[in-house]
């Protein structure tokens, strides 16, 4: 079965996953004992994840970057290109409506 989940690195002592499958969006350690081609990590920090995952690891997920994605969008429908360091922040605020937009940072 496909497993998709999407994994937040804050340190090398602190990764933590949500399971897209849960209803509950329940925020937990992240573990990978045995990775296989079925399971799709989603983050913001991919060099991070690879770091974590080791060479073997790397070769049997499928990794989405969320920055490197939405870069690419960007440049396929001429989005203007942000300055500075990009944000997850702003990256989300590009694709709702304006009425959509009136979340909290620590919501999204």
């Amino acid at each position: 079965m496909n497993k998709e989940r999407v994994i937040l690195i804050m340190d090398n002592r602190s990764i933590y996953e949500v399971d897209a499958a849960d209803t509950d969006l329940r925020v937990k350690p992240f573990s990978l004992p045995n990775p296989t081609r079925l399971d799709t990590l989603v983050t913001f920090q991919p060099d991070e994840l690879i770091s974590q995952l080791g060479l073997d690891g790397v070769r049997k997920v499928a990794i989405l970057d969320f920055e490197c994605l939405d870069k690419q969008i960007r440049q396929s429908v001429g989005l203007k290109l942000l300055n500075g360091k990009w944000r997850v922040a702003n990256m989300i605020a590009t694709y709702l409506g304006k009425e959509e937009r009136e979340w909290m940072v620590d919501e999204f």
